[in-house]
């Protein structure tokens, strides 16, 4: 397992890009560090020619020659070099790879079933517990794998990325979808229909999911767990018939070499979509290299909630005091025992955060902790749970009793409710003790009484005088928002 303070890379060698990604951190959910990726495009001529072209053979080297300067920089001690189709099947690949040995990087040409397998650990890695198909798009083939009870069931390789199916998709639809289904057929895919999940892969089908999200006002930027609606995936070819490519370049960031395929990807989702017939349909920032990461952990490591050690690193790095911080979360876990597992799981995220709003200006640490909340670079958790998220730490770091601007859409008012009183009470236990582990050992919170509940500070006696008027204040403020009588007894 590597090392908190070890830094490992991908470089990922695709049919439209070459990308390097530098990873440190704890190993379950490293955090990227660098990041880029050259458009070189070495699928572009692979159906006309069956070779990667002249410009684009010699751009991806120059890349690779960059990104190995770059690695040794930045110390990197584990560099993992993989390439996908278009190296794969160009007739001039094997010429590529010696040219790549020749500066000194070891490429390792995977096929398409084993592209499929990261990309589908890839999504395991960022959606743990869930069932469904993995499809991952990219420009030379699209892979597909089902996910069950934490097993890969199947995998395949179809030959149908965005830069390969113009001939299809000129056909029209149906021809396009009846090409897929026959390479399914072929390819010996076991058919899948119903399927609980869609996990969509690929930066084609994110820049999709950035225009939908764009054009359903979609209030978070985050594009990981992102939720397509069904009807809407099956539409995307009339949604980007009625936008210029330009507002796409200007507005989303995405790149024009990609708006170029974006047409092939709506048609290749509407595929999947009427394919597989989801239950809920995914996009997932996680695949193929995240996936290559995730294959070299050991159990214990992979089974390991992301959401909840990656809060845990961030506050690692952020709280005040370092050493053994407060348990927040059993402190308050008696006046929450009913929340269900997810709940219960967003508010141990929670209080892993609840102490990282210290260095900012005290007039706006509600609104830096809501924006860690919302956009913080958490894996496992949907845009439901990122307002639930925000809406507790904009409440601890005073924001008090109200919704934070424009919040609560996502998450139903319960959760929201419940969220400000997680975040009302963790304020209150970081101004009694100070955030010292000690200090709050010395007491307890606690709701009694049988119809008419009070909720209870209890203070070990021989600590009363922590009991000040700031703490009696914030008592009182969680005790109104929750509906209680309130009051502090000594024992």
């Amino acid at each position: 397992m590597q090392s908190r303070g070890s830094r490992s890379a991908v470089i990922d060698i695709g049919s439209n890009s070459v990308r390097l990604v530098v990873y440190a951190g704890h190993s379950r959910i490293p955090s990227t560090i660098f990041n880029e990726k050259i458009l070189a495009g070495l699928g572009s001529e692979l159906a006309t020619t069956g070779n990667i072209g002249a410009g684009n053979f010699d751009q991806a080297i120059g890349a690779l020659k960059r990104f190995k300067i770059l690695c040794e920089e930045l110390q990197v001690s584990n560099i993992n070099i993989i390439a996908t189709a278009a190296v794969r099947d160009a007739h001039n690949g094997p010429q590529f790879v010696e040219a790549a040995r020749e500066i000194g990087l070891e490429i390792k040409i995977i096929n398409g079933e084993q592209e499929a397998h990261y990309s589908a650990l890839g999504v395991m890695s960022a959606f743990p517990g869930q069932n469904g198909v993995m499809a991952d798009l990219g420009g030379g083939s699209l892979e597909l794998a089902q996910i069950m009870d934490g097993e890969i069931i199947q995998k395949i390789s179809v030959p149908m990325g965005v830069l390969r199916v113009q001939k299809w998709f000129e056909q029209g639809y149906d021809k396009l979808f009846s090409t897929f289904q026959n390479f399914t057929q072929t390819l010996g895919w076991n058919a899948v229909h119903n399927c609980e999940n869609l996990f969509l892969v690929g930066g084609s089908w994110r820049a999709l999911a950035h225009i939908d999200r764009d054009e359903t006002d979609y209030p978070l930027r985050v594009i990981d767990h992102y939720k397509i609606d069904i009807e809407r995936s099956r539409t995307m070819d009339s949604m980007l018939a009625k936008r210029e490519d330009e507002n796409f370049s200007k507005s989303l960031g995405i790149s024009s070499s990609r708006i170029k395929t974006l047409p092939q990807a709506a048609a290749l989702m509407r595929c999947v979509s009427e394919f597989f017939q989801p239950q809920s349909l995914y996009t997932s920032a996680f695949g193929l290299r995240e996936g290559i990461l995730f294959s070299k952990l050991d159990k214990e490591t992979q089974s390991l909630d992301p959401l909840l050690i990656g809060t845990r690193e961030f506050s690692r790095i952020q709280r005040r005091f370092h050493g053994k911080k407060s348990d927040v979360n059993l402190w308050i876990s008696d006046i929450f025992h009913d929340d269900d597992a997810e709940m219960e799981r967003i508010r141990k995220a929670f209080c892993n955060l609840g102490d990282v709003a210290w260095r900012a200006n005290p007039d706006f640490r509600a609104e830096w902790g809501l924006d860690i909340g919302l956009h913080g670079n958490w894996a496992g958790i949907s845009g439901s749970g990122r307002d639930i998220l925000g809406q507790a730490l904009f409440s601890c770091f005073g924001g008090g009793s109200n919704i934070y601007p424009n919040g609560g859409i996502l998450a139903s008012a319960q959760a929201i409710d419940r969220a400000i009183a997680w975040g009302l009470t963790v304020r209150l236990a970081q101004r009694l003790s100070g955030g010292r582990r000690g200090l709050l050992s010395r007491s307890k919170i606690a709701l009694v009484g049988n119809e008419d509940k009070v909720l209870q500070l209890q203070i070990e006696r021989d600590y009363q005088d922590i009991c000040g008027e700031s703490v009696i204040k914030r008592l009182k403020q969680l005790a109104d928002f929750m509906g209680y009588d309130n009051e502090i007894i000594f024992i």
